[in-house]
């Protein structure tokens, strides 16, 4: 989000773009409520020490489920069909680790499997560039330069996600139309781009691993 920078510290909130602007991360489910988004990281701040210092990850074992879910499809060396059990976990970009509760992607040469591996998860994780556009199109102070307060602006966010919920929640319908000065004022600020996080755990491509095969059978 682009802000007007303070006059101390300036150099704090210019991000990879070169203007200055607020971080925000965020979890959304699949009906498009943000259950959470902290908005109070700097716009030079690197993704893995927002994922370090966000509420998510100080209190994982708190947040996410301890269930599983038993999947097929998968066979041992004799041969024998075996059930895995299969966390709960979270859809990410390529910024975040794969780890034993946050999937992402696979990459480089694919397979056919990989391939269709990545596309139904993509579909699954659009949900949240969804929910991102109707919050910056219903609230426009979100996609334009703002000229509040650069310490008030964390409020503001979790403000608007807020009312983003309770509209959601009460299922109005998004009006495709605000889309459009939306995009066109997106284009003035275009997000920065980050790079792809190799720190991926084994028990992340284990699990990634037994999904696909649980898909290819």
């Amino acid at each position: 989000m682009s802000i007007k920078p303070p006059q101390n510290g300036a150099a704090d909130f210019r991000n990879r773009k070169g203007y200055s602007s607020i971080a925000v991360q965020a979890i959304v489910d699949d009906q498009y409520l943000f259950r959470n988004i902290p908005a109070h990281n700097l716009g030079c701040a690197q993704v893995a020490s927002m994922f370090r210092g966000s509420s998510l990850y100080k209190n994982l074992n708190t947040i996410i489920p301890e269930n599983h879910r038993e999947i097929g499809g998968i066979y041992n060396a004799s041969n024998e069909a075996m059930l895995f059990k299969l966390p709960y976990y979270i859809i990410g970009d390529a910024v975040y680790p794969l780890c034993n509760w946050i999937m992402k992607n696979y990459r480089n040469e694919l397979t056919f499997e990989e391939t269709s591996f990545n596309l139904y998860l993509n579909q699954a994780r659009i949900v949240v560039k969804q929910a991102f556009g109707r919050l910056k199109g219903r609230w426009r102070i979100l996609y334009k330069k703002s000229d509040l307060d650069v310490y008030n602006m964390p409020l503001v966010i979790i403000a608007c996600g807020i009312l983003h919920n309770f509209v959601e929640i009460s299922k109005q319908r998004y009006n495709s139309s605000l889309d459009v000065e939306r995009i066109h004022g997106e284009s003035e600020y275009p997000q920065p781009e980050y790079m792809y996080n190799r720190q991926n755990s084994s028990s992340g491509h284990f699990i990634r691993d037994h999904i696909l095969l649980h898909r290819s059978n």
